[in-house]
């Protein structure tokens, strides 16, 4: 897909060169990819990176802390996107798949320490994996697949059972609070999967739903 293409979507394709703002202008001569929300999002990634590297490094508080840090800036990226009016596909697209590839490093980082069930992080993984190949699938095919509200929830509550996790780990996950915390992340990360999947059909309908009507409208012309 022409980097033109996603330029079209952003906010301020409409807006004429003398109306926009100094981040707006900044925005549309790299096309997107210059723009205060990507940059939170890009350090919102790398503050998580290092919380989970200092986890592995068994500093739990510190890596608890950088890691809901990392996550609040996650929030604030699309927040600072509205505010500034420059939401974009290349923002867009930018904070899906940091989003992935984080959780995708958690995930890891949780199973060698032994701090999450196997087969549960197993799943979310290749869900993750699977997620994100169709997305590039779907974006090869011209289609254009935006974040749905279900996935959003989904990825929160990951990121909630994945936290809890942590804490479990760090007091202790076999007995007393931390095996209380173990269960509730447990449950949750399975009601979160759950909402992952369910997006990543409806992304899977729609790709399908989108060569439907190619094929439809290919046999019309012809």
């Amino acid at each position: 897909m022409d980097l033109h293409e996603l330029h079209t979507g952003a906010e301020w394709y409409d807006v004429s060169d003398q109306k926009r703002t100094p981040v707006q202008r900044l925005a549309a001569r790299t096309l997107g990819v210059v723009t205060p929300g990507n940059f939170i999002t890009i350090l919102g990634a790398l503050i998580t990176i290092s919380g989970l590297v200092a986890f592995w490094q068994s500093s739990f508080v510190v890596g608890l802390i950088l890691i809901g840090l990392g996550r609040l800036f996650d929030i604030l990226d699309g927040y600072t996107a509205r505010r500034t009016h420059t939401s974009s596909p290349v923002g867009e697209g930018l904070d899906a798949a940091t989003d992935k590839f984080v959780i995708l490093l958690a995930a890891g980082v949780l199973l060698l320490t032994h701090a999450v069930p196997t087969v549960l992080m197993t799943a979310v993984a290749i869900l993750e994996l699977v997620t994100a190949v169709t997305v590039m699938t779907g974006r090869k095919l011209g289609v254009r697949l935006h974040p749905l509200r279900i996935g959003k929830y989904a990825t929160f509550g990951l990121w909630s059972a994945l936290l809890l996790y942590l804490v479990a780990h760090s007091l202790g996950a076999t007995y007393g609070t931390g095996r209380i915390l173990y269960i509730l992340a447990t449950v949750g990360g399975a009601i979160s999967f759950g909402g992952a999947f369910v997006a990543f059909v409806r992304y899977v309908r729609t790709i399908l739903q989108h060569r439907a009507n190619a094929v439809r409208d290919h046999k019309r012309f012809f």
